[in-house]
């Protein structure tokens, strides 16, 4: 009796332990900022004087970087490194109304972006940091929720925080606009159209994708505002280099949705060849290549809709 009666206070004491240590955690990483508290304070800034809003992943912030450089002004955005096409979707949807001079949706899509989702490429902590934004999470569930109510876990538990008192590099890290290079590395290219168009790839996400499309396309049509998608212009490196089957079967269906919709779609990644030196990387513009690609974004959506919308960032 007494070795079961030390079992269970042994037991006892340890999980108060831990809780007390959870506790402290807690309270330490109160104060962190994860890209998704950066991601919705830069919206709140902007959202009340914007007559666009930006959606997209890594590829689409060099033009909002582009933009605030020229302006001076941030752009009304929920571009982010690794955005995928369900938390656009859910982020629109919840915060349309918030931006009362709404009158363009640019959506930033990607073909392998229609094979991609955070939560099943094992992403879940993006989504747990952008639950108290929306309520929402991707695999609903009593552990999810718990998780995404905790301070350390939507910190993706940064231990740099713990002895900086300051998130991690890569927790604030923005995909800026870099320098020409001259060059690409083979290397480097045939990396990441493996990564993107293979290993963070899967034909069972197509359906699904395609329908968070339409959901878009429907939620720009209730609330009266148009919306036009583009896919940005990647190296020749990286065009050659990734999974042709992959990004063709992906860009047929995306392409088929906006046909059918009669939706403004322009895609640059096979309409022009940009240089080796307007791109930072195998697949992200340059700010010399971003500024290119907006004036040329600017003259398409000024046919479409009569209006410029990137007159500031082109005009210098």
């Amino acid at each position: 009796m007494n070795k079961v009666l030390k079992l269970f206070t042994e037991i006892f004491l340890l999980l108060m332990a831990g809780l007390v240590v959870f506790l402290l955690l807690e309270k330490k990483y109160a104060s962190c900022e994860t890209n998704a508290d950066l991601l919705m304070a830069k919206f709140n800034r902007t959202c009340s004087t914007s007559n666009m809003l930006l959606l997209g992943n890594s590829h689409t912030l060099p033009l909002e970087v582009t933009m605030k450089t020229s302006s001076g002004k941030e752009i009304c955005s929920f571009t982010a490194r690794g955005m995928d096409l369900f938390w656009s979707c859910v982020l629109l949807k919840k915060y349309i109304h918030k931006i009362p001079n709404l009158e363009l949706i640019l959506v930033g899509v990607d073909d392998e972006l229609l094979g991609f989702n955070q939560a099943w490429f094992y992403q879940e902590y993006v989504n747990r940091s952008l639950y108290r934004y929306t309520d929402t999470l991707y695999h609903d569930n009593l552990m999810n929720r718990f998780l995404a109510s905790s301070n350390f876990f939507r910190s993706n538990r940064d231990l740099t925080f713990l002895w900086r008192g300051e998130a991690s590099h890569s927790e604030k890290e923005t995909v800026l606009p870099l320098e020409s290079t001259g060059g690409l590395s083979l290397e480097n290219c045939l990396g990441r159209a493996k990564e993107l168009s293979e290993y963070r790839f899967t034909k069972k996400l197509l359906p699904e994708n395609i329908g968070i499309l339409q959901s878009m396309i429907d939620l720009a049509a209730q609330h009266g505002k148009k919306i036009i998608f583009f896919t940005t212009p990647k190296s020749a490196c990286f065009i050659e280099k990734r999974n042709h089957e992959n990004a063709d079967l992906a860009h047929s269906a995306m392409d088929s949705l906006f046909r059918a919709n009669r939706i403004f779609y322009v895609d640059f990644s096979r309409t022009k060849n940009f240089r080796d030196d307007f791109f930072a990387d195998a697949d992200h513009l340059n700010q010399t290549g971003a500024k290119i690609l907006l004036k040329e974004l600017d003259s398409l959506i000024e046919i479409k809709t009569g209006k410029h919308y990137f007159s500031s960032a082109v005009s210098r």
